[in-house]
């Protein structure tokens, strides 16, 4: 996923969002379906690999479609919308876990690589590539464009910068322990993997009102409100 995210919008950036995004649902939805089939455990890791290549480079590419389609009056609800996908996915897992008390994880890791190749044609669809202008820069124009470092580090800046990616870090760190762990964690204290896997629905439901309702309020408050709550 680190790999994904770091050149993921750099290929978007020449190659289009559409296409980038496309790609990287089918590289992790392939390989995420290969994990439930690999014959050898170094097939495993290049699978687990290659699935968290795709996962991570589609994350950043939908963050940059959403902020091309969002407005200022609705940027908290669609990023919010975008965001719930992770609640959701793991909230039908779980409901498949409970109520299928026999199915195999090779099953679910099959459903979970098939359904985003089933979307793809609709994906190719519904996704429009914006337009990129053409312009030949002059040296005084590409002199004038800020380099990334001295925009997050210069001056007094880094003093938001760093907090920022700490809380990222540490956020997304949780989220997903919590949920790579946390039913395995509760059957290890006794529980019964469909009590387990109730709980783990539970929390990613309350994930997905929690989400929904701070992007609503996001559009409504003020910046200081925001940093707030």
């Amino acid at each position: 996923m680190l790999f994904g995210a770091f050149f993921g919008g750099r290929i978007a950036d020449y190659l289009g969002q559409k296409r980038v995004l496309m790609l990287s649902v089918a590289i992790f939805g392939v390989f995420f379906a290969l994990t439930a089939i690999a014959p050898s455990i170094e097939i495993l890791y290049a699978a687990r690999f290659l699935t968290g290549l795709g996962l991570g480079a589609a994350m950043l590419t939908m963050i940059s479609v959403v902020g091309d389609e969002a407005t200022e009056r609705n940027r908290g609800k669609l990023n919010s919308l975008m965001y719930c996908g992770l609640p959701v996915g793991a909230i039908f897992v779980a409901g498949l876990a409970i109520y299928f008390k026999d199915i195999s994880w090779q099953t679910l890791f099959l459903i979970g690589g098939l359904t985003p190749l089933v979307l793809l044609p609709f994906m190719a669809m519904i996704l429009k590539d914006k337009p990129r202008a053409v312009k030949v820069q002059t040296t005084e124009q590409q002199i004038a464009v800020p380099n990334m470092a001295e925009v997050l580090f210069k001056q007094e800046q880094y003093k938001r910068t760093v907090p920022l990616w700490f809380g990222f870090f540490f956020t997304l760190m949780i989220n997903y322990i919590l949920i790579s762990w946390l039913p395995n964690l509760l059957m290890e204290q006794g529980l019964s993997k469909q009590e387990a896997f109730s709980i783990m629905l539970i929390f990613q439901v309350g994930a997905v009102i929690g989400t929904l309702g701070l992007g609503y309020l996001l559009d409504r408050l003020k910046l200081w409100q925001e940093w707030v709550l």
